[in-house]
């Protein structure tokens, strides 16, 4: 297939325009979290090079899909596959530098009503936020292989297991059974919100 000079001109001005894009997003996330973010995040987190760079280079690649959207009016697919990817392994690594040095096992469920008790606000952030972290990615695994909410239970049971298992083996965080039901809670979530709210047709329609 034979294409004309205005149209191999066209694709190349397209190309160009969007790595200039995407590197003027990644000098944007840089400055945010050089000026401001990371004295935030570590406050609260034992943050790694490869976090931090993982941070970065999913805020960039978020501020590309808007100003992609906005531009282009379209967003090619395979970049919810690069978001999505990016954004589980941040996650995989923040599980692993939160609790450095700090490890433990805990495997009843009930300890998170004395947690509550005791420490009401700071149980009641970490509860919300394990629930919502794998909430995205709930939504991403139920539109992208199009499985029932048991299938896709049954394999993020084993993942989320075997990744508080590690954090207990390689004494990088607490091994606890609270972080299993309310990561699996936010997946299962995630997955009936895509159920509920989208369809395959109208979200294919605004996915070229």
């Amino acid at each position: 297939m034979s294409y004309s000079k205005y149209e191999v001109y066209f694709m190349k001005t397209k190309i160009f325009f969007k790595l200039l894009i995407g590197v003027t997003c990644f000098i944007i996330s840089q400055m945010i979290f050089y000026f401001y973010l990371d004295d935030q995040i570590t406050r609260y987190l034992n943050i790694t090079p490869f976090t931090s760079i993982g941070l970065r280079l999913i805020t960039a690649f978020i501020f590309y899909l808007v100003i992609n959207l906005i531009v282009f009016r379209k967003i090619d697919f395979y970049n919810f596959d690069i978001l999505s990817i990016l954004y589980l392994l941040l996650i995989i690594s923040l599980s692993f530098v939160r609790g450095i040095d700090n490890s433990g096992l805990n495997l009843n469920p009930l300890t998170v009503i004395n947690d509550l008790r005791t420490n009401l606000n700071h149980t009641a952030v970490i509860t919300i936020a394990n629930i919502f972290v794998y909430l995205p990615t709930g939504i991403y695994f139920r539109y992208r292989f199009n499985l029932k909410e048991r299938y896709l239970f049954l394999i993020f049971l084993p993942y989320i297991v075997i990744l508080e298992a590690s954090q207990l083996l390689l004494n990088c965080g607490i091994c606890d059974i609270n972080d299993v039901l309310t990561n699996t809670l936010g997946f299962i979530l995630g997955s009936r919100i895509y159920y509920v709210f989208f369809s395959k047709k109208l979200l294919r329609q605004s996915i070229i």
